[in-house]
């Protein structure tokens, strides 16, 4: 497997070349699980930076505040 270019350029060619049905779903089903194995990535690093962001938003103004009141 490849990237999403690939893979569509791959079902362009299979398209001009009158490929059966069959192996087009095929084709179909592989990009599909390209797509959602890209967007869980894509979703996984942006989550993790969100956690990161909320932990040191939170932390930050406790280590203050307890600096202030001592």
């Amino acid at each position: 497997m490849g990237t999403i270019e690939e893979m569509d350029e791959e079902y362009m060619k299979a398209l001009g070349e009158g490929i059966p049905l069959e192996e087009l779903y095929l084709a179909d089903s592989n990009r599909i699980h390209i797509y959602r194995r890209e967007i869980n990535d894509i979703r996984n690093k942006y989550i993790f930076k969100a956690y990161i962001f909320l932990i040191i938003s939170i932390c930050i103004p406790l280590i203050l505040g307890v600096i202030y009141v001592l």
